[in-house]
């Protein structure tokens, strides 16, 4: 007891130490580090001294893999920092690209239109749609599998809704401070991003969606630490975690249906608890299968092709039928190294990690200080997917949620990359 004790304390420890290191240097590596950290330890908690409630989940397979967890889980983390220490100074020489501004009215009038049309689009099958749009439909196969192709709009929408409202939140902020991130007035931001605020929690709240609502939140904490941090807003910040915590909390409530026996059964059986039991039985069971991690990942990079995600195959060999593309116990990223390299994979995840943030990195990484703060806070809505996902995430988001929002962006305020020296603005 003692000893595991002792060894999630020096763990955490390591982790709060490098991780501020992380942090001070780049918020988009320090907060996908801390979030890795918070998908692991609840479950290190339960395996290790609470086993009935990973028995619960049915990912419990002896006390000797407590160890093997904590080792293989400590080792990437450790491979990851030191890879970060000695990768970062020279990624961040690289030359960022530059922003320009090439104002069209028609452009504008476009994003105008785009805003508008989702709005009362969501708002519009919300009010028609209102019975079906529940939690149990949004997880349920059947009922995504004979859903019409507007519900799919709907939640593909919705699922962007999160970036949008960070895109409008941010030019609220910065309106009196750098005029050229958009040509709305003031007011009409801010009375853009009530509007689609308010609708997204509404929507969030309907599905028992708990991850959409913290993206947001993370979002606008990010941006609020990318501004500078004062007494006064912190304490505004941490005021605003406990609101939104409670918040959460309120949703778990709603949306389970029997009741939580134990105070600790209700702390650590959440959303994060099950993904790190990925990695539990992948251990558990031996599986290794470094073809399927490549396989996996190379389809589901693109859409359509309807693959499996890794969490398919290995919660199908502790829980049968429960997963499909769309629901299931997540998948906790480290547990891909494992399954590509067995107990050498920490060296895989490291640089699987920091790979794919570097990618993400290049994109924030412009000449334009607002521009790049925007970019950066709507990455920073994914951390917590990022966790609980696998590394297919990085390359797929980059086309299906950056693009979308760089677009956005410079139909609103006429910025852009320029790549080429020979194009006139």
């Amino acid at each position: 007891m003692m000893l595991k004790l002792f060894l999630l304390f020096i763990f955490s420890l390591y982790v709060l130490i490098t991780g501020i290191k992380i942090l001070k240097q780049n918020i988009l590596f320090g907060g996908t580090y801390f979030f890795l950290y918070l998908y692991s330890i609840f479950a290190q908690i339960g395996y290790g001294f609470f086993p009935e409630i990973s028995e619960f989940v049915k990912a419990y397979f002896g006390k000797e893999y407590v160890y093997n967890f904590y080792w293989f889980n400590f080792l990437s983390f450790i491979t990851f920092y030191f890879l970060f220490k000695i990768r970062f100074p020279l990624l961040k020489k690289k030359k960022p690209y530059k922003i320009v501004k090439s104002y069209r009215l028609s452009n504008f009038m476009l994003y105008i239109f785009i805003i508008v049309t989702i709005f009362i689009y969501e708002l519009f099958y919300l009010i028609t749609n209102y019975n079906s749009i529940a939690y149990g439909n949004a997880s349920d196969s059947e009922f995504l599998n004979s859903s019409d192709s507007m519900y799919f709009v709907f939640s593909v929408i919705f699922k962007f809704m999160a970036a949008l409202n960070i895109i409008l939140y941010s030019q609220w902020r910065l309106k009196g401070e750098f005029n050229g991130l958009t040509f709305l007035k003031k007011k009409q931001i801010l009375f853009a991003f009530l509007m689609y605020f308010f609708l997204f929690i509404f929507i969030a709240f309907k599905i028992g969606s708990r991850t959409d609502i913290l993206a947001l939140f993370l979002g606008i904490l990010s941006f609020e630490y990318l501004l500078g941090i004062n007494k006064i807003k912190l304490t505004k910040m941490f005021l605003s975690l406990l609101a939104v915590g409670s918040f959460l909390y309120f949703i778990q409530n709603n949306r389970v249906n029997e009741e939580t026996k134990t105070l600790t059964a209700t702390i650590l059986l959440n959303d994060y608890y099950p993904p790190a039991h990925m990695l539990y039985t992948s251990m558990g069971l031996d599986y290794i299968k470094p073809f399927e991690v490549l396989k996996s990942n190379i389809s589901n990079t693109f859409v359509k092709i309807n693959y499996p995600y890794l969490q398919q195959p290995i919660t199908e060999l502790i829980n049968s039928g429960v997963a499909n593309r769309s629901q299931g116990y997540a998948f906790y990223l480290f547990t891909e190294g494992f399954v590509f390299m067995g107990y050498f994979g920490f060296i895989y995840n490291a640089f699987m990690l920091y790979l794919g943030l570097s990618i993400w990195y290049r994109i924030q990484n412009s000449t334009n200080k607002f521009y790049n703060i925007i970019i950066i806070s709507t990455m920073c809505t994914q951390f917590a997917n990022i966790a609980r996902t696998q590394s297919s995430y990085f390359y797929k988001d980059i086309y299906m949620f950056f693009l979308p929002i760089l677009i956005l962006i410079y139909f609103s305020s006429g910025l852009r990359p320029r790549f080429s020296k020979n194009i006139r603005h």
